[in-house]
């Protein structure tokens, strides 16, 4: 089976399940290092996993500078790691349209209000402007012209499925041209 299928079908238990589907996605510092945070995938589709973020955050100016990017998830009540290697496009408008509008109201009021990775001063503050937003617009947000959902293109992934045994399966995928190759690696 397609390796993105298989992370689509996870998504989907995880979904049923109540569950985000937490993500460390690492990218390369300007100085050349690696720079890793938590997103939230949301979506699989076509050849591409999903997530969103604000153009003026530390990660998209990374991705900007340098498209490599890598992420590694555990999803626990699936007992499954992903790991997956590969470069960021942005999606599409509509798709960050539809994206954004499934985020709660506070994580909205959030993306509208704050300059993400820039110094804050007055955390109380952004607390008391956030509130006002959502009561003045009664929970309804537009999408903020800077933030926007991003695809990344996997080329290698990784499905480790986890057993009490310590015997896990462990699958590599590499992609060759539009393809995909797979081999078992040792737990």
């Amino acid at each position: 089976m397609n390796p993105i299928d298989q992370i689509s079908d996870l998504l989907g238990e995880l979904k049923r399940q109540n569950q985000l589907a937490p993500m460390c996605l690492s990218t390369v510092s300007e100085g050349g290092g690696p720079n890793s945070r938590f997103v939230d995938l949301k979506a699989v589709s076509g050849d591409c996993l999903y997530f969103g973020t604000d153009e003026r955050s530390t990660k998209a100016k990374e991705f900007f500078a340098n498209p490599k990017v890598s992420i590694c998830a555990w999803w626990e009540s699936l007992q499954v790691q992903v790991r997956v290697m590969g470069k960021i496009e942005q999606a599409s408008d509509s798709m960050s349209n539809q994206i954004f509008s499934g985020r709660n109201p506070s994580a909205k009021a959030i993306a509208a209000l704050s300059c993400q990775s820039e110094e804050l001063d007055d955390f109380a503050g952004l607390r008391s402007k956030i509130s006002e937003l959502l009561e003045r617009t009664g929970q309804e947000i537009d999408r903020p012209i800077t933030w926007h959902v991003y695809g990344i293109v996997p080329t290698e992934i990784e499905i480790l499925r986890f057993s009490e045994d310590r015997i896990h399966k462990r699958t590599q995928y590499r992609l060759d041209g539009k393809s995909w190759l797979d081999k078992q690696l040792s737990p």
